[in-house]
């Protein structure tokens, strides 16, 4: 349902999505309904990284907030 309303159309195959959707640089294009979206580079550092990495960087002072969102009808909690 989520993928058809961003897309157009509905995920059968990976030979589909890969024949409907193309990736420009930053940007995910369907072309079935023509809608662009600017997407990332997914990345999955180990804690050991993570820890090199802020042990490099001067330490941020202030509030850290999270949110993740699924599928829910529920109003979203921040902590």
């Amino acid at each position: 349902m989520w993928f058809k309303k961003l897309t157009g159309f509905h995920e059968e195959n990976p030979a589909q999505v890969r024949e409907n959707l193309s990736v420009e640089g930053l940007i995910l294009k369907s072309h079935v309904n023509d809608k662009q979206y600017q997407c990332g580079q997914l990345e999955i550092p180990s804690l050991a990284e993570l820890r090199q990495r802020i042990s490099r960087k001067q330490a941020i002072s202030g509030k850290l907030v999270v949110n993740e969102v699924i599928n829910s009808p529920c109003p979203t909690i921040t902590y």
